[in-house]
């Protein structure tokens, strides 16, 4: 087995095994723990709606960072009843009514607060104009949450936004929830 010295003069080695691979060791988490424990810049939000109406934009976060993109981690959604039907739709346009929500710091010792214009609840939020339809699903049964781990794939660059859309259903009371982090942009 050879060794290799760090270079540094901390006297450190790495070894090399006999098929002259690097011997490593790493710890692996999610990329949202180390962004809320390095950057401090994990957020969570939470949306109710009593009674939301056939195609009303429930939910709707923009990026307003100039620096950073926002990355979805997870979303869920919960229906009192049966089937509703949900749509994720990237957006234009200015946002109004429903209020203002502020998003959660998921490092709890950090004061700071997410670049993000973020609407919902009672009354939906108006002044939108649908680009794509990114996701469309069921809840299924009544009384349910329906998870998804979007895996960093879900991305929205300066600027953009996403609205949770409540497409179809008979407007028993909902709850949406995101977890989302800034990431460096490559």
């Amino acid at each position: 087995m050879s060794i290799i010295q760090d270079g540094a003069g901390t006297g450190r080695s790495a070894r090399v095994t006999e098929d002259n691979r690097l011997q490593t060791m790493a710890n692996s988490s999610n990329r949202i723990y180390f962004n809320s424990r390095d950057y401090e810049e994990s957020y969570s939000v939470t949306c109710a709606d009593a009674a939301p109406t056939a195609a009303e934009y429930t939910l709707y976060i923009q990026n307003t960072s100039q620096t950073y993109d926002l990355v979805f981690d997870e979303f869920w959604t919960y229906a009192t009843d049966a089937d509703v039907q949900w749509k994720l739709t990237s957006v234009t346009g200015t946002a109004a009514g429903a209020a203002v929500i502020t998003a959660v710091n998921c490092n709890l010792a950090s004061a700071k607060v997410a670049t993000a214009n973020i609407r919902g609840g009672a009354g939906g939020v108006t002044g939108l104009t649908p680009v794509n339809v990114i996701w469309q699903w069921r809840n299924g049964a009544a009384n349910s949450t329906l998870p998804a781990l979007t895996y960093g794939i879900l991305r929205v660059g300066p600027g953009q936004a996403l609205a949770f859309e409540y497409d179809a259903g008979t407007g028993g009371a909902v709850l949406i929830g995101v977890t989302m982090y800034f990431d460096r942009i490559l």
